[in-house]
């Protein structure tokens, strides 16, 4: 874990997208404890042959356990075309709290990949997170070179955390290569699940299909360590 001073660091603003919302949904749970309602929300669209990725911790309440920071997004695209990172950025509004790297160096400790062996979030291709998980690695991270590595840079509420993790107050944004000319429509984006916490047996939900009435799948094994975890 990275040691940081108490710090608010500069915000490295996002411009607006101008392209249609391929997918747009929200997941809210309660904690097995009965004290935290976890609510988190992702966004796709397209502007020309980048995807662009919202994902913001929309909790009420702030984050004051490690397991309730949003490290994590994993989805499927219909046709599975291959796509490569191309940026990390904090959206519009967001600030990074507690010391840590620069605004410009954000996308060393975030990483992106196409490929994943079969997992919990069912069996997902793509993800992105802020945290290895088993899967992510230096040669995954938006800008190469580091690896991902507990709830560092994870996502936090607007109301804060209590944690002196270096971690980002609301949103992140996230830029993929699409290939060239390809062409994504509403519905290719599908089986989205979020990821709390820095290990597997954390928190994670899924978001239901849309038009479905399918309860939110939420890590079970989590039910049983939460004690345990800070």
């Amino acid at each position: 874990m990275k040691l940081s001073r108490l710090f608010l660091f500069g915000l490295l603003a996002v411009p607006a997208f101008s392209s249609a919302v391929l997918f747009s949904k929200s997941i809210a749970f309660n904690d097995p404890d009965g004290t935290y309602t976890y609510s988190g929300s992702v966004q796709f669209t397209q502007s020309g042959n980048l995807l662009n990725v919202v994902l913001t911790n929309t909790a009420t309440d702030p984050a004051n356990f490690k397991r309730r920071v949003l490290t994590g997004v994993f989805w499927d695209i219909s046709g599975s075309p291959s796509i490569t990172a191309n940026s990390a950025a904090y959206t519009s509004g967001s600030v990074q709290l507690n010391g840590g790297d620069t605004a410009a160096n954000i996308g060393k400790h975030w990483g992106y990949k196409q490929g994943l062996a079969a997992n919990q979030w069912g069996n997902a291709n793509y993800g992105i997170s802020a945290t290895g998980l088993g899967y992510f690695g230096p040669p995954n991270a938006f800008i190469s070179g580091t690896a991902q590595q507990g709830i560092d840079y994870g996502l936090v509420p607007a109301a804060g955390t209590s944690l002196g993790d270096t971690v980002v107050k609301n949103s992140m944004t996230f830029a993929l290569n699409l290939p060239t000319g390809y062409v994504l429509n509403e519905g290719d984006i599908k089986n989205v699940w979020f990821q709390y916490g820095s290990d597997v047996s954390e928190f994670y939900a899924s978001v239901p299909e849309p038009g479905s009435m399918a309860a939110l799948a939420i890590g079970a094994a989590a039910f049983f360590r939460r004690r345990r975890k800070r």
